[in-house]
C-alpha cells in the first residue's frame, strides 16, 4: 500500500500525542500525574514518622560523636514524636504551619543536637528553639505543672524584659530552663511562640497556611526577628521539612528548586 511522504512525518507526532482516557486504549490510572501542586493550607499529612525525619535530616539518625555533650542529642526517634506531640497540643494543623516550627528547630538546635546555647554567653538561652530567656521564662509558666516552680524558683517575678534579663542571676536562668529541656517539653517550644509567643504577630499562623513560601519568609522576619530575610541555611531546613511533612504525589515549592535537601 502507497502512503503519502507528509504521512511519515506526521506520524511521530501523532504517536506522541496524549490520547483521552475516554478513548478506552489507555486506562486512566496509567496516565502520567503531573502530581498535587504544593499547597501548604493542606491539612491531610501523614503523622510525622522517624523515617521521614531521617530522610529529611540524615543526621538524626544517630547520637554518634554529636558536636554538643551526648545528654543534648536526640535522634529522630524521639524527636519525631514529640513534634508530632507539639503540632497537636498547639493546635497546627497545616503543611505551612507544621513545616515552619519543624525547620525551626532543625535549624536552631543543628538538627536536635543541641538543647542550650553554648556561646554568647547566655546562660537562660535553650530549647530545640533555642528561645532567649524571657521567652523561656514566659515558655514555663504557661505550662500548668511548671508554673509554681516557675514562681518560686524567680521570688515571685513573671515575666522579665530583654533589657532587664541580665538582672537575673546565671543560676536561676539556668535552673528555669532546666524545667524546659526535657523532650516532652523542648520540643513544644516552637509552637508555643509561634501560636503565644509575645513578639510573634497573630496573623503568623494564618499567613503559614495560606502564602506558603511568602508565609514562612514574614514568619522568620517578624515573628522569629531573624533578619530581613531568609537565609541559604533556613530555606533548606524550611525545603527539608516540607518534603518530610507533605503528602505522597505533592510537588514540592518552586522555591526550593536548586535547593540541597537533607542537611
Amino acid at each position: 500500500m502507497h502512503f503519502p511522504h507528509f504521512f511519515f512525518f506526521l506520524l511521530p507526532v501523532l504517536l506522541t500525542l496524549p490520547l483521552p482516557a475516554a478513548s478506552g486504549l489507555i486506562p486512566p490510572h496509567l496516565l502520567t500525574s503531573r502530581g498535587i501542586p504544593f499547597d501548604s493550607s493542606i491539612t491531610a499529612i501523614p503523622p510525622l514518622s522517624e523515617a521521614a525525619l531521617v530522610k529529611a535530616y540524615p543526621s538524626t539518625k544517630t547520637c554518634t560523636n554529636p558536636p554538643f555533650p551526648q545528654a543534648e542529642c536526640d535522634t529522630a526517634a524521639t524527636a519525631a514524636p514529640n513534634i508530632e506531640l507539639a503540632y497537636t497540643s498547639y493546635s497546627l494543623t497545616t503543611l505551612g504551619q507544621k513545616a515552619a516550627v519543624l525547620a525551626t528547630l532543625a535549624a536552631e538546635s543543628a538538627n536536635f543536637k543541641a538543647n542550650i546555647n553554648h556561646s554568647n554567653n547566655r546562660p537562660g538561652q535553650g530549647t530545640k528553639a533555642m528561645l532567649l530567656f524571657p521567652n523561656v521564662l514566659a515558655f514555663a509558666s504557661s505550662i500548668d505543672a511548671l508554673k509554681d516552680r516557675v514562681r518560686q524558683l524567680m521570688g515571685g517575678v513573671v515575666a522579665v524584659s530583654f533589657a532587664d534579663v541580665d538582672k537575673i542571676s546565671a543560676d536561676v536562668q539556668m535552673s528555669v530552663r532546666a524545667l524546659v529541656l526535657p523532650a516532652s517539653t523542648t520540643y513544644a517550644a516552637a509552637a508555643w511562640y509561634l501560636t503565644a509567643g509575645p513578639a510573634c504577630p497573630k496573623d503568623t499562623v494564618g499567613r503559614l497556611s495560606t502564602d506558603g513560601w511568602a508565609g514562612f519568609v514574614y514568619y522568620v522576619t517578624k515573628c522569629l526577628q531573624a533578619g530581613s530575610g531568609v537565609d541559604a541555611e533556613r530555606k533548606g531546613k524550611w525545603c527539608s521539612a516540607v518534603a518530610a511533612l507533605a503528602p505522597a504525589g505533592m510537588d514540592m515549592p518552586v522555591e526550593c528548586n536548586g535547593v540541597a535537601l537533607g542537611k
